[in-house]
């Protein structure tokens, strides 16, 4: 397996003793390629895909607290997580503070819309606790996604997918708003 590794608490890895990274990483690629085969989102990958995928990914560990992606910020990669737990957050009105959105476990994606809109992103995904992730760097992604194979087309169902995802959280989120103000329905 030719995925790459690195172990970080922030922007920067931290070193670690050399003989402990050797036998992480052994664990962890045998280990990476087993999971990305199960992850739901690539169920229609081919293994072919999955391969080219597992070469351009990168596997981080990060400390607890790290953030990923900041809100208003452009997002630079799209993370897979592998173990661990994010937290993706959104702050409101001052007075509100910062409402989390959801909690994000092993298999599941984000950062992937933020790849295809330049905009700045509408969430804080920050770790809760360790994490494993898997990050797809955006010049990695614009290769696969606009390659003339099948990938692309896999992506671009990924991409739909996530959508999909997203706006359900949304509209979860609004019910649940209203369920607890009743009278911001009416006029």
């Amino acid at each position: 397996m030719s995925c790459q590794w690195r172990y970080a608490t922030g922007p920067v890895p931290i070193s670690i003793e050399r003989e402990n990274i050797r036998n992480m990483d052994a664990k962890l690629q045998s280990n990476f390629s087993d999971f990305l085969q199960n992850v739901p989102a690539f169920a229609e990958f081919r293994p072919a895909d999955l391969a080219i995928l597992e070469k351009a990914m990168t596997v981080d560990l990060y400390a607890d607290g790290y953030e990923f992606i900041g809100e208003a910020c452009r997002g630079e990669s799209m993370f897979l997580i592998v173990e661990g737990t994010v937290i993706a957050s959104h702050r409101r009105l001052t007075i509100r503070g910062m409402d989390i959105i959801e909690r994000l476990g092993p298999g599941d994606l984000f950062g992937l819309v933020a790849l295809i809109d330049s905009r700045p992103t509408w969430a804080t995904y920050r770790a809760l606790g360790p994490v494993t992730a898997a990050s797809l760097p955006v010049n990695a992604f614009d290769l696969l996604f606009t390659a003339d194979a099948p990938i692309a087309h896999q992506f671009q169902n990924l991409i739909a997918l996530q959508l999909t995802h997203d706006i359900r959280a949304c509209a979860q989120q609004l019910m649940a708003a209203f369920t607890q103000n009743p009278d911001a329905t009416q006029h």
